[in-house]
C-alpha cells in the first residue's frame, strides 16, 4: 500500500500535531476525489436510463425482435423434417398433459400446432390414468365430463387411424369404482372399431366391462394386454374374461397377475406374442402350458413367469415334446413355492425336455426359488437347457441366466457344456445370487456356476476350439461367486486374440460387483464397473409418505 504514513500505519506511535494536520489534509484529498467519482457514477446511471427507455421506445415501435425471429434457423426448418422430429420426440404412450407431446407442440406457436394437429399418428396413442373423484359433491359428474371431452378431442385428432389405448385405474372398492367403470365403458363401446392395441390395468372388479363389449365391435385388435391392479384378484377370471377366440388379427396377448383359460379363451393358432407372468396366480401345471404352446404354431415371443416346482409335488407326465417353429426370443422365470400357493406349477426340467425351438435367438432363464431349498438344483435345470441345444441347434445370440443359490455345493458344468452349444452367442448375461454372509457361502472364489463359466472363457495355448468365439457383450453381477484372477485371466485372453484365430475381441464389459477390483480390471478400456455398498437404505424407508410423497 502506497501512502506517506507509513510509520504510523505499521504501529501504535502518537502522531505529532504536524502530522495529524497532513494525515486530515490527505483524507481530504481522497474524499473529494471519491465524492466526484460518485457524482459521475450518478449521471452515467441517469443517462444510462434515458438510453434504456430509447431502446425500450425502439423495440416498441418498430418490434425488433420480432423481425429477428423471422431469420430463427428453426423457422426455415421445413414442415417435413419438423414432423419427422415430432414422431421421434413423442413418447410411446402420451398422457393428457400440456406439459408433455404432443399437446405441448401447441404452445409453441401457430405453425407447430398447426404441423402437430395435421399429423394423425401423433394422437394414435393414448395412456390415460382415471383419476379418483375428489370427496366433494358433484366431482364425479365433473370429472367424467372432462375426461371425456378430453379423449374425444384427442382420438378426434388421430382422425381414421386405428388406435392404442392403455387404460389405468387404481381403484380399490368396487363402491368407489363407478366412475372409473364408466369412462371404461365408454372407451370400449364407442372406440372399440378402430382399438389396434388395448392395455388395461384395471381391478379384477372391473373385468365385467369386457363381458359387455361385442366380439364384432373389435375387427382390427392386434394387441391385448391385461392386469389387475388389486392384489387379492382371484387366480382365475375365466367367467368375467370375453372369450376372444373369434377376433381376426390378434396376435399379442398378455396377461400379468392373473390368467385367464388358455385352453379356451384365446385363439392360439393366430398368436405371435403369448406373455404369461401370472406368478402367485398361476392355474396351469407344466404340461397344459406346454399343450398350449405347441398350439401356438405362429409364436416368436414368449415370456413366461410362473411358481417353481417344489419337493412334495408328484412328477408331472407331458403327452411328449412339442416343437415351436418360429420361436425366437423366450424368456422364462421361476418363483419360490409358497405353502398354501396355487395349484399349477412350473417346473423347468419339464419345460425344456419337451420343448423344442429351432429358431431361438434370445433366451433368458430366471430361477429365484433356489434359496428355499425347492425344485431341482440349478445344475440339474441347466443340463436341460444343454439337452435343448443339442437337439434344436438354435442360432442363438443372446443368453441370459439369472439364478439363486444352487442347492449342491459343487456343481458340474453345466453352464458350460450350454455355452459349448451355442457358438453364435453375441450376448452373455449372468446373473447369481450369492452373498457373503450367506449361511451356504464358503469364500471368495469357489468354484460355483459363475467361476467355471469364466474358466471355460478364458483363451489359453492350449485351446483347441473356443467357447462362444463370436461373444462381444459380458454382462456380469458379482456377488463373491468368482475370483479377481479368473475375471482378470478372462478378459486379458478375449481382449488379446489376434485376428487370425477367429475369435471376436470383446467390446462391452459390465461388471456390478460389491467389492474393490483390481486396477487391472478397471483401466481395461471396455469395462465399466459399478460398485454396490454392502448396505443401502431407502430414502423413504421409516419415514411417513408426507415427507418424501410430492405431488
Amino acid at each position: 500500500m502506497l501512502s506517506p504514513f507509513n510509520r504510523l500505519l505499521n504501529s501504535n506511535d502518537i502522531p505529532t500535531e504536524e502530522e495529524t494536520i497532513d494525515v486530515q489534509t490527505y483524507c481530504s484529498e481522497i474524499e473529494t476525489r471519491r465524492e466526484a467519482i460518485r457524482k459521475r457514477l450518478k449521471e452515467l446511471d441517469i443517462e444510462r436510463a434515458a438510453l434504456k427507455r430509447d431502446i425500450d421506445a425502439l423495440e416498441e415501435q418498430y418490434s425488433l425482435t420480432a423481425h429477428k425471429s423471422i431469420l430463427s434457423p428453426i423457422r426455415r426448418l421445413p414442415t417435413e423434417l419438423l414432423q419427422s422430429i415430432f414422431s421421434i420426440s413423442s413418447p410411446k404412450a402420451p398422457v393428457l398433459s400440456c406439459r408433455e407431446a404432443p399437446l405441448i407442440y401447441g404452445h409453441v406457436c401457430s405453425r407447430w400446432r398447426s404441423i402437430s394437429l395435421a399429423m394423425p399418428e401423433l394422437w394414435a396413442t393414448l395412456h390415460v390414468v382415471i383419476p379418483r373423484p375428489m370427496p366433494f359433491p358433484d366431482s364425479e359428474p365433473e370429472l367424467l365430463d372432462r375426461l371425456t371431452l378430453a379423449i374425444t378431442e384427442w382420438v378426434c385428432r388421430a382422425q381414421e387411424l386405428p388406435l392404442d389405448l392403455r387404460m389405468v385405474s387404481n381403484e380399490r372398492r368396487p363402491e368407489d369404482a363407478s366412475y372409473a367403470f364408466s369412462i371404461l365403458c365408454l372407451v370400449l363401446l364407442n372406440y372399440g372399431k378402430r382399438l389396434k392395441g388395448l392395455r388395461l390395468d384395471i381391478p379384477s372388479f372391473m373385468m365385467n366391462c369386457l363381458i359387455q363389449l361385442p366380439l364384432e365391435e373389435l375387427p382390427l385388435l392386434a394387441s391385448l394386454e391385461v392386469s389387475v391392479s388389486d392384489y387379492s384378484a382371484p387366480p382365475i377370471l375365466s367367467n368375467t374374461f370375453v372369450d376372444v377366440r373369434s377376433l381376426p388379427s390378434l396376435r399379442k396377448v398378455s396377461f400379468n397377475t392373473f390368467c385367464v383359460d388358455l385352453r379356451t379363451q384365446l385363439p392360439l393358432a393366430q398368436l405371435t406374442h403369448l406373455d404369461l407372468r401370472c406368478t402367485d396366480n398361476w392355474c396351469s401345471n407344466t404340461p397344459e402350458l406346454i399343450s398350449v404352446l405347441g398350439k401356438c404354431e405362429q409364436l416368436v415371443d414368449c415370456r413366461v413367469a410362473a411358481v417353481d416346482s417344489h419337493e412334495d409335488m408328484e412328477p408331472f407326465v407331458c403327452d411328449g415334446p412339442v416343437t415351436l417353429p418360429k420361436l425366437q426370443r423366450l424368456q422364462i422365470s421361476a418363483f419360490p413355492y409358497s405353502i398354501g400357493g396355487p395349484v399349477g406349477i412350473l417346473n423347468l426340467c419339464d419345460f425344456f425336455n419337451n420343448v423344442n425351438t429351432p429358431l431361438l435367438e434370445v433366451l433368458k432363464v430366471n430361477i429365484n426359488s433356489r434359496s428355499f431349498g425347492y425344485g431341482p438344483p440349478s445344475d440339474e435345470v441347466f443340463y436341460c437347457i444343454q439337452s435343448l441345444f443339442e437337439r434344436c441347434l438354435p442360432p442363438l445370440h443372446t443368453l441370459k441366466l439369472g439364478f439363486g443359490l444352487p442347492r449342491v455345493v459343487n456343481p458340474a458344468d453345466a453352464i458350460p457344456q450350454c455355452l459349448r452349444r451355442v457358438p453364435k452367442l453375441r450376448k452373455l448375461v449372468m446373473e447369481e445370487d450369492i452373498c457373503p454372509w450367506d449361511r451356504n457361502f464358503s469364500g471368495a472364489g469357489h468354484p460355483r456356476l459363475s467361476a467355471q463359466v469364466l474358466e471355460c472363457l478364458t483363451i489359453t495355448p492350449d485351446t483347441v476350439t473356443a467357447v462362444c468365439p463370436v461373444l462381444e457383450v459380458l454382462r456380469l453381477n458379482d456377488s463373491f461367486a468368482f475370483s479377481e484372477d479368473a475375471i482378470h485371466n478372462m478378459l486379458k485372453s478375449r481382449s488379446e486374440s489376434p485376428p487370425a484365430s477367429g475369435l471376436v475381441a470383446l467390446r462391452d464389459v459390465s461388471i456390478t460387483t460389491r467389492r474393490k477390483l483390481c486396477e487391472e480390471i478397471s483401466a481395461l478400456p471396455f469395462v465399466k464397473v459399478s460398485y454396490e455398498p454392502y448396505y443401502t437404505n431407502s430414502r423413504d424407508y421409516g419415514r411417513d409418505w408426507s415427507d418424501h410423497w410430492r405431488y
